[in-house]
């Protein structure tokens, strides 16, 4: 058995007890660090369920948005189609002298011939207007319903918007 020296000893001892606490500080530390590590582990997943369940939630809700955008547009295409074809027959009705304009429209009995001259006066054209006058008045009236349809659309879908955050 090999012989210690008497002054080593000391020495010895203090080293391994140096040991000893570096090696439970190191194992402490590393037991710390472990317990932070799945904490955050759990609060990352925890916010990423929170995640994925708020985007299920908005993919959802486009969803529903879509569907109503889409039944939307359909009606408004319905209705631009039998808007088209109603002022398509009036214009076809005022062309075959079937339609006359309102009385508001007709011209005064005084007017002399040559102020009218041009323009026809048979009794579905009393008024003094032009067929082109009157193609533009319906064809205005035609773009003035459309605008106020497309309006209205909007704000029902402003309402419903609207309803559905309250």
């Amino acid at each position: 058995m090999p012989v210690i020296p008497a002054g080593i000893l000391p020495w010895l001892k203090w080293g391994v007890f140096a040991l000893l606490l570096l090696g439970a500080a190191a194992l402490s530390g590393a037991l710390v660090n472990s317990h932070w590590k799945d904490k955050w582990l759990e609060r990352n997943a925890t916010d990423l369920r929170a995640q994925v369940r708020a985007a299920q939630a908005d993919a959802d809700n486009y969803a529903t948005w879509a569907e109503k955008f889409a039944a939307v547009v359909g009606k408004s295409a319905a209705n631009q189609k039998l808007r088209d074809s109603t002022y398509e027959k009036t214009l076809a009705d005022y062309r075959a002298g079937n339609k006359r304009l309102r009385e508001q429209f007709t011209c005064y009995r005084d007017m002399s011939q040559n102020a009218a001259s041009g323009r026809p006066t048979d009794g579905a054209r009393d008024c003094g207007l032009s067929d082109a006058d009157v193609e533009f008045l319906i064809q205005t009236g035609r773009e003035g319903n459309r605008l106020r349809d497309k309006v209205n659309e909007l704000q029902d879908i402003i309402r419903a918007m609207q309803a559905r955050k309250n």
